[in-house]
């Protein structure tokens, strides 16, 4: 991270893709997916985007804050291809990925099911349910207790703390080799 002043602000700005989080990553999708580089520097860098809109700025500084991002233009990676880790830090702890798969217990796999369905019907895509995915098969590990689909909010509050680059290609393995076990139809995109 890279520790910069923006106006009367101190912020850390990632300097790469490892330092993204997943809640980053998805409100960039979300907000920024059009190419609006306000939102990118909002999101970044954790500010108000009328803030980053209206910020005065003289162009030495401009020049600097725009070098200090280029790697999010120039660099963004292929998230579906990224190696699979053999763990996901939540909390400052590793958890280990799940040899297999089709051990979760029912209530997983049907809640998982159903917010695959839904996030499919309603955009056609997975994307945006990743922090969601993780929180439903890594619940039970990280909080030492029996699933429960009413208490996932802690466990993906603490996923979308996690490095992007870790978490995404765990999610895309979840969600391309648990639908082999499923009744979906549709395919995570």
């Amino acid at each position: 991270m890279l520790n910069y002043t923006i106006g009367d602000r101190r912020v850390k700005i990632p300097i790469s893709w490892d330092e993204v989080n997943v809640d980053q990553f998805l409100k960039i999708q979300n907000q920024a997916k059009d190419g609006d580089p306000i939102a990118a520097i909002a999101i970044l860098c954790n500010l108000p985007y009328d803030y980053v809109f209206n910020l005065k700025v003289n162009e030495a500084d401009f020049d600097n804050f725009a070098k200090a991002l280029n790697w999010f233009y120039d660099d963004l990676p292929d998230f579906k291809t990224l190696p699979l880790p053999g763990s996901l830090k939540i909390n400052e702890k590793d958890y280990k990925i799940p040899d297999d798969l089709t051990a979760g217990t029912l209530g997983q796999k049907i809640v998982f099911e159903q917010k695959v369905i839904a996030s499919i019907e309603a955009t056609g895509d997975t994307t945006a349910i990743i922090d969601e995915v993780l929180a439903i098969y890594f619940y039970p590990a990280v909080t030492g207790k029996p699933f429960d689909p009413e208490d996932l909010e802690e466990t993906r509050k603490a996923i979308r703390n996690c490095s992007i680059m870790q978490a995404y290609p765990i999610a895309y393995f979840f969600l391309t080799n648990l639908l082999k076990y499923s009744k979906l139809k549709k395919q995570p995109s």
